[in-house]
This record gives C-alpha cells, sequence and structure tokens, in this order.
C-alpha cells in the first residue's frame, strides 16, 4: 500500500487507497547522504534528545545553514522551480525531503516531534534564549494578547473610544491610569489587548510597548527565522491532511448510527480535533515567541503563491522533480471540495439569491483554509486563539476580516444546524451557547475599530452581509399576522376566529425556529451592535440601497406584531403556563432590534445629519403604512378601537418611529420635513391604536381581567415596564401616544381612550361628529361660533356680547335646586348656607348688568341638553363585566393621560432633567447602592453609557446622601448606599413618573405610603387628615419646556369629551359608588388642575373658548340633574371644608392664593383649594363664587357673635374691601370684554354704529358667543 504524504495515521489509511504517493526519485537523490552521521539523520534516527549534545548541536545548525542558504537565494518554501540553480533546486529538495520524514501525520500526536522541533527553532541557541530575543524583538504596533473566556481584563472608560475596548493586565499596569474610571473585569466570551490600536484607545492609554511612539529594537536580520519558516509550513499542511476528507468520516459515522437524529455534529467535531491539540499548542507557542516568528507565521498563512504551488500539482505532473511529498495537491483536492461545499446549505438563498457556492468557497490560501476548518470543526478555541493571536500583523487583520465576513453567512449556517439538534436534545448539554460566545470573540476583535469596518464595507458590503445574517437566521419559520384592525373581528376570542382575514403579512413564529428558541442569534446581534456603534457605519447603512430599507425594515416587519396574546375570557384556565416563549420574544426584539436602532438614532443624533434621518423616517413610515393597510383587512374611514381580546407587546416599527420623532428634533431641517406627516390626521389616528392597546392591556392585567391566562400576561406587563430596558418599549409607545395624541382632534383622542379601555361599558356620552381633518378644536371654538347640532345638542344664544358668567347664569336657578342632592350629608342648616353663598352671585351679577345688559336666552330644557349617565351593568357589559373592574379601568385611561401632559422626557427635558427624574423616582423607593442605581437607569444603544456616565455621578451627588459601609452580625459588611435628600424627595418627587414606571400597582402604593408619612410627619399634630392625597405637582406648560410637535398636548384636557368624562367620574364619586375610589376622584381633580393650569396660557380668545366649553351644561341622569363642570367642582369644595370645618379658613387662603402652588401637602379639601383658585383665574363666575362665599362666612360669624364697636367698624371694612374687589372685577371684565369686541369687530369690518342698528328684538334672532 503506498503512503499518504507525510505517512498519515492507519486509521485515515484507507482514504487513499490506490493512490499512488511514492517518489523513488527523490529517496534516490538521497542515497548518498543516507548515513547515520549525516545531520539530517542525527535528528531523525535521535530518541533520547539532547539539546546539550554536540552532534545535535551540529546538525541544528547545519538545518539552519540549509535554510539560510535557500532564503538568500530567494528560493519558494515549496515547489519546484526549474528557473532556479539546479544546486539550489537539490538543496530544496533535500531538505523538504529531510522534514517531511520528520513531520509526519503520526509523529504530530506525540509530545516527541515537539521536542525535537523546539530545538530545530532554536537554531543552535538554547530554547530559552531564543524565546527571550524573540521577546526583545516583540515590539508591535498592538499588543494583540488573546485570553479565552473567563480572564481578568481591564477596561478603561476614559482612555476607550468604544465599548468594548479591554486591555490586558500587563499592558493596564504598564500604562498611566491613574485617576481614570477603570473596571476590572471577566471577560465572559473572551478577548485580545487592543492596547495600541488608536481606533479602539486614546495614544494615551497605551504603554510604552505599543503604540506608534514605542521604543522599537534595530531591524533583526532577515534569516533570524528561516529555518523556523519551513517548520511552520510543514507544520500547518500536516494540520490541513488530518482533516480532509471530512466528509466521509462524516457519511460512515451517520451510516454507523443509520442516519438517527439527533446527531451529534459538535461532538464529532471535537473528536476530530482533539488528536490534533499537541499541534495546535505548539503552533500557537510559536506565535507566542512574538516578534519575528509571528510575523514569518502570518506571512506563510497569507501567502497565495505558496497555496497554489501545494495544491497545484495533478496526477499526470508526479515525475522524478517533485521536491516534496507533503502536499495539498490533487490526492485530497476533491475530498476538501466535498468538505467545503458541507457547510452550504440551499436555504441560504432565501436571503443571498446572489450566492455562488464554489467562486465562495474557493481557497486562496492557507489563512483560507486555516479558517475554513475553523468554521468546519465548530469553531475550536484553541484554533481561534491561533488565528487570532497574529492580529498586530499589518495586513493580516484585514486578510482574516475579509474571508470571514465573506463566509459569515456560512457561519450563521452552522449555528442554525447546532441549534437544531439542541433543540432535539431539549437543550441536554448546550452546545450553542458556547458557539456563539466563541464566534463573538472572534468578531469582536475585528469590529471593535471603525477603520477596519469601513475597509470591510467596501471589500465585502459588510452592514449587508450581516444584516442578511440576521435575517436569515430568523426568519426560518413565519406564520400570517393575528392582529387586525378590521371591524369585523373585533369581537373575535381566539385566533381561530379569524378565519376569512385575508392579511397576508408575515411574521416569526418562535416555537419552531430552533434559533430563536436555543438563543442562537446573540452572536449576530452582538456583531450587529459592534458595528453599528461607529456613526459612520450607522449612517451609511441607513443610506444604503438596500440594508436599510429592505433587509434591515425585513426584520422589523417579522418582529411587528408576533406573539400575539389572547385573553381567555370564559372557560378553564390556560394548560400550559409556561412563559420562556414571552420572555424570549422581548429578548429578540431588545437585542435585534431595540440597540440596533439606538445606534442609528445615536448616530444620526450625534452628527446632526440631516440626510440620514430624513431616510430613517421615511423608509420606518413606508413600512408602518404598508403594515396599517395590510392589517386593515374592509376598515375603511376611521377606525376607533382594536380588537377587544388580543394584543401584541411588539410593536417595532412604532418604537422606531416613535424614536425618530423624538431624537431628531433639534434638526430644524426635520422638523419641516415632518410637517406633511404631522398633519395627517387619519394616519396618526391608526398609528397610535396599537400602543394605546397595550397601555389598556397592562390597565386589563392588573385589574385582574387575564387570570385565566396565568402567568402570561404577568410577565409581558412586568419586562415591558423593566427600569433598564423600558426606553426600548414603554417610553417610546408613551411618545408615540403623545405625538398622535398633540396633533389629532382631542375629542377623538378622549373617545378612543374610552372605547380600547371599554369605559363605554360603564357611562354614556352624547355622540360628538367631527370631520376628520378639519378638527383643530381650539381654532373651531375660536374662530366661528359653533352652531352645528351634530357637535351639540345645545347652543349657546345671546346678544353677542355675553361673558361667560350669563351662560351660567342662564341654568342657574334650575342647577341650584339640584345641588341640594349632593349636600343632603351637610350638618343640618349647611346646606342652605351654601346654598345662599352660591345663590349670592346671582344677585352681585346685577352690578355687572347695570353697564353690560344681560343676553336673552332661549330656555334650555332637559331635551335640549346632551346627556351624560352612569349606565355600568354587570349583566349587560361587554367587556367590564364585574363590578371590581371598573375603578382599575377608569384610573389606568385617567393614568395614561396625565403621564401623557406631565412626562417631559423625550419631549422636551434635557438629558441632565430626564436622568434626575429617574434617579429620584428610584431612590424614592427606598436606599441603593451605586451598582444597583446604575443598573436601572436604561441606556439607549452600545454608547448609551457615553451620555449617561458624565451626568450620572454629578447628579447622583445633588440629589443623595452617601451612607458609609456597615458592620453587621455575622463578621460581614453591609454595602454604602445612597439614601434620597429630604428636600429633594418633597420638592421633585414626581407621582405620575412614579406610577408610570411601577412594576405593579403594589410597588408604587408602597412608595406612595413612604410619601404619606413623610407629609403627616411636617403637618405635625395641627390637624388631622383622615385621607391624604397623593402629591401630585403642577407642570410647566410654557412653550420652552416641550418639542413644538407635541406642546397642545394640553388640548386633551379642554375638549367636550374630557368635561364629560370628568362630570361623571366625579359624580360617581359624590354619590359614593363603590366601585369609583377617592384616587381616580382625585385623579379627575389633578386633571383638571392641569387643564386649567394650561388654559391660563393660552391666548385670550382661546382662553375665554375653553372657558365656555368647561361652562357647558349637561343633562345627567342622577344626582345633579343639570350640571356644569366648575360649579360641580365648587360644591365638592365647599363639601369638603364643610366636612373638615375649616370652611372660611379655606376660602380666605383660596382667594389669598395660598393653594396655587407647584407643590402642597393635605387631603381633598387642599388639592380641591388649588383647583378652585386656577378656576377662578379663568372663570370671573368662580371667582364671584368665591367672594360671596367669603362674605357669608363673616355674615355666619356676625350672627353668632354679636359684634362691639371695634368688630362692627372691622366688619364694615371688610365689606367694603370686598365691595372694591368686586367693582375691580367687574371694571376688569368690561374692559377685557371690550377689548375682545373690538378685535372681533375688526375682524367682520363692523362699526359701533353698524352694531347699535341690529334690532335685538327681532324674533328668533340669535347670536352665538365666539368670545366665551
Amino acid at each position: 500500500m503506498p503512503p499518504l504524504p507525510g505517512d498519515p495515521h492507519p486509521s485515515r489509511q484507507s482514504d487513499f487507497d490506490g493512490l499512488d504517493l511514492s517518489h523513488p526519485g527523490v529517496h534516490d537523490s538521497l542515497e548518498t547522504q543516507q548515513n547515520d552521521d549525516h545531520p539530517f539523520n542525527v535528528i531523525l534516527r535521535m530518541n533520547d534528545f539532547n539539546e546539550g549534545d554536540r552532534r545535535v548541536h551540529d546538525a541544528v545548525l547545519y538545518c539552519k545553514t540549509q535554510a539560510d542558504f535557500l532564503k538568500l537565494s530567494g528560493y519558494p518554501l515549496y515547489g519546484n522551480h526549474p528557473s532556479f540553480d539546479p544546486q539550489v533546486r537539490k538543496v530544496a529538495q533535500e531538505f523538504n525531503q529531510f522534514l517531511d520524514k520528520l513531520i509526519t501525520l503520526p509523529g504530530v500526536r506525540t509530545e516527541a516531534l515537539f521536542s525535537k522541533l523546539r530545538i530545530l527553532l532554536a537554531q543552535g541557541e538554547s530554547y530559552e534564549a531564543f524565546k527571550a530575543a524573540m521577546n526583545e524583538l516583540d515590539v508591535s504596533l498592538k499588543c494583540n494578547t488573546i485570553w479565552e473566556n473567563d480572564s481578568v481584563a481591564y477596561r478603561c472608560n476614559t482612555c476607550a473610544l468604544t465599548p468594548c475596548m479591554s486591555l490586558c493586565a500587563s499592558c493596564f499596569q504598564a500604562a498611566n491610569h491613574e485617576g481614570h474610571d477603570f473596571t476590572r473585569f471577566f471577560s465572559r466570551e473572551g478577548g485580545a489587548c487592543d492596547c495600541g490600536n488608536s481606533d479602539v484607545i486614546r495614544p494615551i492609554g497605551f504603554c510604552p510597548r505599543h503604540g506608534e511612539n514605542a521604543v522599537r529594537p534595530p531591524p533583526p536580520s532577515p534569516l533570524i527565522v528561516s529555518l523556523p519558516r519551513h517548520i511552520f509550513q510543514k507544520l500547518l499542511v500536516c494540520l490541513f491532511l488530518e482533516w480532509r476528507g471530512f466528509k466521509d468520516l462524516y457519511s460512515q459515522e451517520r451510516e454507523a448510527m443509520e442516519w438517527e437524529e439527533p446527531f451529534n455534529l459538535a461532538g464529532f467535531c471535537d473528536n476530530l480535533v482533539n488528536p490534533m491539540i499537541l499541534l495546535i499548542n505548539f503552533l500557537q507557542e510559536c506565535v507566542n515567541y512574538g516578534g519575528p516568528m509571528r510575523e514569518a507565521m502570518a506571512e506563510i498563512l497569507m501567502d497565495k503563491e505558496l497555496y497554489r504551488e501545494l495544491t497545484k500539482r495533478n496526477s499526470d505532473e508526479v515525475d522524478l522533480s517533485s521536491p516534496a511529498d507533503m502536499s495539498l495537491d490533487w490526492r485530497t483536492r476533491q475530498k476538501f471540495h466535498a468538505d467545503r461545499m458541507s457547510i452550504f446549505s440551499e436555504s441560504l438563498y432565501s436571503c443571498f439569491p446572489d450566492l455562488d457556492s464554489e467562486q465562495l468557497l474557493e481557497c486562496e490560501c492557507l489563512l483560507d483554509e486555516l479558517l475554513f476548518w475553523v468554521i468546519r470543526m465548530n469553531f475550536p478555541q484553541n484554533l481561534i486563539n491561533f488565528s487570532l493571536s497574529m492580529l498586530s500583523e499589518p495586513n493580516y487583520t484585514d486578510a482574516l476580516s475579509t474571508r470571514f465576513f465573506t463566509w459569515y453567512p456560512l457561519v450563521a449556517n452552522c449555528v442554525r444546524r447546532l441549534c437544531v439538534y439542541q433543540q432535539l436534545r431539549e437543550r441536554n448539554s448546550d452546545v450553542v451557547q458556547s458557539t456563539c460566545s466563541r464566534l463573538i470573540h472572534i468578531s469582536v476583535q475585528m469590529l471593535s475599530s471603525e477603520a477596519l469596518c469601513k475597509r470591510l464595507n467596501e471589500k465585502c458590503d459588510l452592514v449587508k452581509v450581516v444584516l442578511n445574517t440576521a435575517c436569515y437566521l430568523l426568519t426560518e419559520y413565519l406564520q400570517k399576522t393575528e392582529m387586525t384592525l378590521d371591524p369585523f373581528f373585533i369581537w373575535c376570542t381566539s385566533a381561530k376566529q379569524l378565519e376569512g382575514n385575508q392579511s397576508d403579512w408575515d411574521v416569526m413564529l418562535m416555537e419552531k425556529n430552533a434559533t430563536m428558541t436555543q438563543h442562537g442569534y446573540w452572536f449576530v446581534m452582538g456583531d450587529i451592535q459592534n458595528l453599528l456603534a461607529h456613526p459612520s457605519l450607522a449612517i451609511s447603512t441607513v443610506l444604503h440601497p438596500t440594508a436599510f430599507s429592505n433587509t434591515y425594515t425585513t426584520l422589523l416587519n417579522r418582529m411587528q406584531g408576533m406573539n400575539v396574546n389572547w385573553r381567555i375570557v370564559r372557560g378553564e384556565h390556560r394548560e400550559n403556563d409556561n412563559t420562556d416563549l414571552v420572555q424570549r420574544s422581548f429578548t429578540l426584539e431588545f437585542e435585534a432590534l431595540a440597540l440596533t436602532m439606538f445606534n442609528f438614532i445615536s448616530a444620526i443624533a450625534q452628527q446632526q445629519h440631516y440626510v440620514a434621518a430624513v431616510a430613517f423616517l421615511d423608509k420606518i413610515i413606508v413600512a408602518l403604512t404598508d403594515w396599517i393597510r395590510t392589517i386593515g383587512g374592509w376598515a375603511a374611514g376611521d377606525v376607533l378601537i382594536c380588537p377587544k381580546y388580543c394584543v401584541s407587546f411588539h410593536l417595532p416599527l412604532h418604537r422606531h418611529l416613535s424614536t425618530a420623532l423624538s431624537h431628531f428634533n433639534d434638526m430644524e431641517l426635520f422638523r419641516r420635513h415632518v410637517e406633511d406627516f404631522r398633519n395627517d390626521e387619519g394616519l396618526l389616528r391608526r398609528i397610535l391604536l396599537h400602543p394605546l392597546k397595550i397601555q389598556v392591556a397592562r390597565a386589563e392585567y392588573y385589574a385582574g381581567m387575564w387570570v385565566r391566562n396565568g402567568n402570561q400576561l404577568r410577565v409581558q406587563a412586568i419586562i415591558y415596564a423593566q427600569p433598564h430596558i423600558n426606553a426600548s418599549f414603554q417610553t417610546p409607545d408613551l411618545d408615540l401616544i403623545r405625538y398622535c395624541g398633540a396633533n389629532v382632534d382631542p375629542d377623538w383622542f378622549i373617545d378612543a381612550l374610552l372605547h380600547n379601555f371599554h369605559l363605554v361599558d360603564v357611562f354614556r356620552f352624547p355622540v360628538i361628529n367631527k370631520e376628520l381633518g378639519s378638527s383643530n378644536a381650539m381654532e373651531v371654538a375660536t374662530d366661528q361660533p359653533d352652531v352645528s347640532e351634530n357637535n351639540e345638542k345645545t347652543t349657546a344664544v345671546g346678544t353677542g356680547r355675553a361673558t361667560p358668567d350669563e351662560i351660567a347664569d342662564a341654568n342657574w336657578e334650575r342647577c341650584a335646586e339640584q345641588i341640594k342632592v349632593i349636600l343632603k350629608d351637610l350638618p343640618p342648616g349647611k346646606a342652605d348656607v351654601v346654598m345662599a353663598a352660591l345663590h349670592a352671585r346671582s344677585g352681585d351679577n346685577l352690578v355687572y348688568s347695570k353697564t353690560n345688559p344681560p343676553a336673552k336666552f332661549e330656555k334650555e330644557t332637559p331635551e335640549t341638553l346632551p346627556e351624560l349617565a352612569y349606565v355600568f351593568n354587570e349583566d349587560k357589559a361587554d367587556v367590564i363585566t364585574r363590578m371590581e373592574w371598573v375603578d382599575p379601568m377608569i384610573s389606568s385611561a385617567l393614568r395614561l393621560l396625565a403621564e401623557l401632559v406631565v412626562l417631559l422626557t423625550n419631549c422636551g427635558a434635557s438629558n441632565e432633567a430626564s436622568l434626575r427624574a429617574e434617579m429620584v423616582n428610584t431612590l424614592a423607593s427606598g436606599q441603593q447602592t451605586h451598582s444597583r442605581l446604575r443598573s436601572v437607569i436604561a441606556e439607549k444603544g452600545s454608547r448609551g453609557a457615553e451620555i449617561v456616565d458624565p451626568l450620572f455621578e454629578k447628579v447622583l451627588k445633588n440629589i443623595a446622601d452617601f451612607t458609609e459601609p456597615i458592620a453587621v452580625p455575622g463578621g460581614q459588611m453591609r454595602q454604602g448606599s445612597y439614601q434620597l435628600k429630604s428636600d429633594v424627595r418633597f420638592n421633585e418627587f414626581c407621582p405620575v413618573l412614579c406610577q408610570h414606571r411601577a412594576l405593579s400597582p403594589k410597588s408604587s402604593a408602597a412608595v406612595l405610603m413612604d410619601v404619606e408619612k413623610m407629609e403627616r410627619d411636617l403637618l405635625g399634630g395641627e390637624e388631622k387628615i383622615v385621607q391624604m392625597w397623593i402629591p401630585y405637582q403642577l407642570s410647566d406648560f410654557s412653550d420652552s419646556t416641550r418639542h413644538e410637535s407635541v406642546r397642545n398636548i394640553g388640548r386633551l384636557l379642554l375638549c367636550d369629551r374630557f368635561v364629560q368624562l370628568s362630570i361623571v367620574v366625579l359624580e360617581a364619586g359624590i354619590l359614593g359608588r363603590p366601585e369609583v375610589r377617592e384616587t381616580t376622584t382625585q385623579l379627575v381633580v389633578y386633571l383638571l388642575t392641569l387643564a386649567y393650569q394650561y388654559m391660563a396660557t393660552l391666548p385670550p380668545s382661546e382662553k375665554y373658548a375653553a372657558v365656555a366649553r368647561f361652562r357647558k351644561s349637561y343633562l345627567a341622569t342622577e344626582g345633579l340633574k343639570i350640571v356644569q363642570l366648575p360649579l360641580l367642582v365648587f360644591v365638592l369644595f365647599i363639601i369638603e371644608c364643610e366636612k373638615r370645618g375649616v370652611k372660611g379658613k379655606f376660602l380666605e387662603k383660596t382667594m389669598a392664593g395660598d393653594f396655587d402652588k407647584k407643590r402642597i401637602v393635605g387631603g381633598s379639601a387642599e388639592y380641591l383649594a388649588r383647583l378652585v383658585s386656577l378656576i377662578s383665574k379663568c372663570d370671573d363666575g368662580v371667582q364671584l363664587s368665591l367672594l360671596s362665599a367669603l362674605d357669608d362666612c363673616t355674615k355666619d360669624k356676625e350672627v353668632e357673635h354679636k359684634p362691639d364697636a371695634n368688630d362692627q367698624k372691622a366688619n364694615q371694612d371688610r365689606k367694603a374691601a370686598a365691595k372694591r374687589r368686586r367693582e375691580a372685577l367687574f371694571a376688569a371684565n368690561k374692559k377685557k370684554n371690550s377689548e375682545v369686541m373690538k378685535r372681533l369687530m375688526e375682524k367682520e369690518g363692523l362699526t359701533q354704529k353698524d352694531i347699535d342698528s341690529i334690532d335685538t328684538t327681532q324674533v328668533g334672532l340669535n347670536f352665538a358667543v365666539s368670545t366665551v
């Protein structure tokens, strides 16, 4: 049997049966030197090798001279080159034959060979002296020391240019990092030292041995490693010959197992790699010598001519002149071709249609084949370390990186096969995690350099390859979406009922996709983050012809609306309570899309790149519009609600749109570009529905409506609001709802809120019909009289000069009688006092009417007023079928309104202000360690820490005090922690943000109880308040506070529908309905307070229109038969004051403005007093009512206590002062109305003469009031 090149292992001999591999001519040429004393034989035949033996030393020197001669002659490492002198060719032939006899496949499995090779490598010196000499010459531009997982490494945030920069201990300690922000960590995936790499670390962080300015020794002799070069080449050929024929061995193994599944490919590869561990370790040892040894190894690996010589020979070219027998020629060529094809899959064509497997897998140098075996052998760590250990050599990094990312789809295909195996094994052995970790070890060394990434992008279209690979891994199995806006399916309770829904939108099916269930995609996600952490690459990706608009949006589309949850309305509970699927869904969206989104956004915002910002937004809008159209079904026109019983928490298209709108706002050109989108109300209405549905689903869960679904929704509701990731889910959803809410008709928005939160099961409201696109409610109310019967069933009529007070007076008598219904619980006689105080304002208005004749009003009857009703009935309700669900749904809807109006993150607040608010909110829940507090701050993308870290310590110092570590029983130490300062807690704690960020109502309730305890301590014993109210604070509605696009969000609190909602909730609370709690009543009071605060900032005409809207009369089915909101609030205020016995005191303080503060402390009376105070600034009627009530309190005191002379004089003074205040108020009101009338006359082109000529006695002549 002829031998295999290099005398292969017997177990592999059958692979080459029938091949004639002998070369007698070569052996004959060496006959004259085949004696025991020849230097080659001294080395070959000595088993007990001693480097101190003189013969050995001389033999090694002889080999060195042969190698030097060939090097000086310029003879290549391998090949028969007739152009050279015959003597040179003979020397080369003999030397190569000697090495073929020395380095054999059986030999590389034993330690004895490598003992000989170490002495040969030393080239006549002692082994240790040679290592020291190489070490002295090992000065490179970059360190590139390799370490494996769980090794200790360092990262200096002060010096780092990229988040993944790391340093070995030697370089870190040799450099000066004193006073820097550095960390010492365990490297989870392994890594390489970046010292000297100016693309990754600032030069101030270099150690003395690396970088452009490092001290370098004189260049060594070109012959310094002449002998090791020949040895390296032989060892590499040996390694590859051992593995060629992989496909045949694989087939034999599978046949022996009768092709039984699953097949442990990882274990099979390990069995092939293990016999070569000694060889691989020796190669690594050679590279570790550094300097010329590492350079020689890299040159051999990259030598394309050498590889051609090793692989070109065919069977008909074998002749006596062949210089050597150890090669990669025709004898293994077909086997290697089959091996290469074994890592290709037809499924790759789905995402890489232009792939040519033959061309793609062609190897051009030993480095290519080395990388192929790294992939084929399932990424063995020792082979990875070897291939990465030469990255510091010029051109090697580019060569390795280019080939790695050219074959990146093949890498993904191998990982996918491992995932399938592991899924069948039910994760009994986790090979995927370790494999992905080793892959990250490779790619992170390449993608950490922005300059290298740019070169790779030019050579192999890097961003497109990586994104296409992500698509390949994640889109193997798809299903039709279960989301729809078709009204026909609104009441469907399961996916089975969607039959007939013709939506052709495909989403990921996670259960069947092994790559997702086994988390085998994360190495690609890591590469995407590292790649897009470079701003220039992120921007070029957005502007790429297809990478973003096709590939990336395909990823978005496939996750848009995946994992739909169906609420089990009736029947048995969910049998399988496994929540792994929903957790993986969030992990997938966060890692694949959210982090990537922030990398795009941050790069564009940082560079202020308008073109990229517009491209990003436009492509997302196109994709989102297409999705809305696709799921729309037969829906035509306006859509108000989503299907009632299903929800998906995965809306990446919405979140990309939201983040772009909020983060690109600083670019003026971008703001102009967005105007058309902002004015497309029909699109905005549909866009906000699904983010709104998520808020509804969370409210339903906390109300107990998803109890039959087990933990399915609980896990999602909690993950959705997790503090370290809420910037990727909860925050952009809220931002988008706010953006849409600020730019659609407010009445429509509140209607959408009521319908989606199912509050139409609880309340009935009058119909408000407005044409889409024509409804800027503020403009409608201001610019023209509202005379449409479709808008309301009633219209205020009069002379054209009516005031808000006169409109209220038209129904006053009817209201007054009905108010007694809600005063029945007051002490005897007190109700009459309240009625007298309120009724007195009618008499006071007579003073004003002497100069302004009262308007003539058509008598309003219950038939002409819009009706409000509480209609909840468990037996008749559609969704809210239990009484205990009513309050949670009402309060959740109101709380969402408060969040939209109050919270300023991403819509106007600075980075520091947003960070401060989040830190205050976190510390309000209790003391926090530094690490814990830092971990809960959400970061945005790979470089998010660059924004947070510079501000974190500054803010922390301002808001918190540090508590030193203390010893605890047991000999341990309790960590030092930070505690929120008392003044910061009082002034800056925001209950709205606290409830918004809370993972559950219980967690926020605990924080609010602590705040209540603090407030009671502040009050001391001066007054006992039974129920303290949540310390909601006033907001800031100045123009500079919010982005222009959301500046009108306060309009939501000024529309008719919100007024109606406030009335029915307040009335339900007044009547003591158990299903409406006091905390919900407080939310209404708070929102009304914000409404009047916002109203006060409006221009006069808009302000008067808003006042008029709040003063509209409504017919209630119970309680107050005819009700107006300001009067209802005033009555509530009086009731609470009477209950506490502080009526006079509170009226005085309210008139003095003592409650008109951003932050107050107290119960219902205090917060109603603040609201009344704000109402009185906008509504003259309430101002007069306050004065009258205060006067009545004075009269009551006069009755109870007979005044003496001094008291009489004091009372007269008070009455005179009250009269002067009234007269001043009347005068101001008269002047104000005159100015408004003057502007309106100028607008209509009328003169005073024209006005005076109008006959106001004409029957049926009505003047709608536009000034109120």
